[in-house]
């Protein structure tokens, strides 16, 4: 029973790495363009959120070789702990292995990757109109000792903050996010 709920744990902590909550292309209801949420590949790859038109580069000058980025998370009730370790910073991307911890047991690493997304330049298209609402403000957070300029990505009820710099998203893919009864069921706590 132990092994089946652990092994239920790590395969829900990888499925909700990098998935915001659901609202894939969706309009927004701050006059904003519309904005694609990532979603799991299934293959360890976690696709980052398309850039509004835009010239400005992606900052990543504070992701590091070997720096650790530690998550809470809570999942049916089971408090876990995540360890993002980078492997791997280049122009496109950031690799790092994700080591979850759920009732003193490790698991992993398993690999995954953060695509630097590129200026868009193309406009946004069309909606479906059936799409669930996508409101997006913005806010500073104190989150694991530092300030966070984030994008704020609500849809039906759950929110996720997204950090940005320059007017680009940065690493991590997000840095809080909360369901919609208004419990944190993600955030970070530290890096090092």
């Amino acid at each position: 029973m132990r092994t089946t709920l652990i092994a239920l744990a790590l395969g829900l902590s990888v499925a909700l790495i990098g998935c915001p909550p659901p609202g894939g292309d969706a309009k927004t209801t701050d006059g904003g363009d519309s904005t694609s949420q990532p979603a799991d590949t299934g293959g360890g790859e976690t696709p980052a959120e398309p850039a509004a038109a835009s010239k400005a580069e992606v900052d990543i000058s504070h992701v590091k070789e070997g720096q650790k980025y530690h998550f809470k998370q809570v999942a049916g009730g089971q408090e876990m702990q995540q360890v993002w370790e980078v492997t791997g910073v280049t122009d496109a991307e950031v690799k790092y292995g994700i080591t979850t911890v759920v009732a003193g047991t490790s698991m992993g690493p398993t690999e995954a990757t953060w695509a630097i997304p590129k200026p868009v330049e193309a406009p946004a298209a069309a909606t479906p109109a059936d799409a669930p609402e996508v409101k997006m403000t913005e806010e500073t957070v104190e989150i694991a000792g530092m300030s966070w300029a984030c994008k704020v990505v609500e849809s039906g009820g759950y929110k996720t903050w997204v950090p940005y710099k320059s007017d680009m998203p940065t690493f991590p893919p997000y840095v809080k996010q909360m369901n919609g009864a208004g419990e944190v069921t993600l955030e970070l706590t530290k890096i090092e």
